[in-house]
């Protein structure tokens, strides 16, 4: 229920939270993705699929000032009041947390649990991924599980092409590279 107006992506982000899901849009509709382990990956990418030279791999470190928690506000389902529950993760300390307001959750266990996955997201997923694809891309939406193989230098490549299959021995189209035997 919504008794305040709001624009219909904000309720669709709102409703979406509760589910641990994120609305996209497809076509002229608004559905939801959830986000789950999904056990094999949908797309393959290797630099034969990549545009040449958009292979990108950036880390986020760690600053000062980062949060070191998660402090979620949800309304409490038994007493009707705004409630906080903070959520910590491995050696966080709580002195300066993310605050996030949980419109619509009213469960303290859901709201801990949600608040231990935003930390989790935000303090173990600290490598991005970016490259330009053609075609490939099309069947990818946003929560696919893609594997991408490109973490080598050019120079030293350890992919390649097969081009024959004979017996045993596999051709590919270029010379590979492999380090220690």
């Amino acid at each position: 229920t919504f008794d305040q107006p709001t624009t219909v992506w904000e309720a669709a982000k709102a409703i979406a939270r509760c589910a641990r899901a994120t609305p996209i849009m497809s076509g002229s509709f608004i559905t939801m993705k959830r986000d789950v382990a999904i056990a094999q990956p949908e797309a393959f990418f290797t630099p034969y699929n990549m545009a040449e030279g958009s292979f990108s791999k950036n880390f986020t470190l760690s600053k000062v000032n980062d949060t070191d928690g998660v402090e979620i506000e949800y309304i409490d389902i038994d007493s009707g009041k705004q409630e906080q529950i903070l959520c910590l993760l491995g050696d966080d300390l709580g002195y300066n947390p993310e605050r996030v307001q949980y419109i619509g959750q009213r469960d303290r266990n859901w709201a801990y649990r949600e608040g231990l996955f935003i930390r989790a997201q935000k303090k173990l997923l600290r490598e991005q991924v970016s490259f330009t694809t053609g075609m490939e891309g099309l069947p990818v939406q946003y929560g696919s599980r893609i594997a991408v193989a490109s973490g080598v230098s050019q120079k030293e490549s350890i992919f390649g092409r097969v081009v024959d299959v004979s017996g045993t021995t596999i051709t590919v189209d270029q010379s590979l590279t492999f380090n220690g035997g």
